[in-house]
């Protein structure tokens, strides 16, 4: 135990063991009631965009659709596309689930492998553990992928049964430009889900992207919603 101990610990380990133990330590300060089991997914989903968190998007018109990813794609123009980072994080069903409870599938498997590896090669180099540690990683994220796969229906099913369709006095952000005359859409936080709407602003407002805005009201006849800004 003592042996098993030591090699744990030991320096050509010690990345994955403090990725094991850094989520330990979490889930047992959420078992205490120290922390919010959302307390470290909400700060990581600022820094994290996933279009498909569980989005949900209010179009039924095609022709509105067509215009409005228009100007959705003039405005991804003029930033840098990480369409391909989000679909590679998007794969190992980062954003599917809870950011802990990926971590935590990914640092387990990696831990082991990486004790599993040094102990039977003989290892003591640290160097050669960090040549090791990057097909360690590697291999991590598709077991991580497997064993959290049943998980993702789960939590989908869950975080859309607590959604509601009334979004009106809800506070947002812009993701585009938006005018009364000019299509965008908006995000709004809905009971920890990431929804997205088409809307207009008030007449003679242009609102640009990223402000913070609140839901005026919904407007049936054009399927949209009408927004100000929130001072």
């Amino acid at each position: 135990m003592i042996e098993f101990f030591n090699e744990t610990f030991s320096w050509v380990n010690i990345i994955p063991t403090g990725f094991l133990v850094f989520t330990l330590i979490y889930w047992l300060s959420v078992l205490v009631g120290m922390l919010d089991m959302n307390f470290l997914d909400a700060n990581i989903e600022k820094h994290i965009s996933i279009d498909k968190h569980i989005t949900i998007d209010k179009q039924v018109s095609i022709d509105k659709q067509v215009t409005i990813e228009k100007d959705i794609n003039k405005e991804i123009g003029k930033n840098i596309d990480v369409s391909w980072l989000n679909a590679v994080l998007s794969f190992f069903n980062l954003g599917k689930i809870p950011f802990m409870v990926f971590l935590t599938f990914w640092a387990l498997p990696m831990w082991f492998l990486s004790v599993v590896i040094n102990h039977y090669l003989g290892n003591s180099s640290i160097l050669l553990s960090l040549i090791f540690l990057i097909p360690i990683v590697i291999a991590s994220l598709f077991v991580s992928k497997a064993l959290t796969q049943p998980l993702v229906k789960v939590f989908a099913k869950l975080e859309t049964e607590e959604v509601d369709d009334d979004f009106e006095t809800k506070l947002g952000i812009t993701i585009t430009n938006v005018s009364h005359d000019k299509v965008g859409q908006i995000e709004i936080k809905n009971k920890g889900v990431h929804i997205r709407l088409n809307a207009i602003s008030m007449q003679g407002k242009e609102i640009e992207r990223d402000t913070k805005i609140v839901v005026i009201q919904y407007l049936d006849d054009k399927d949209l919603y009408l927004i100000d800004v929130f001072e």
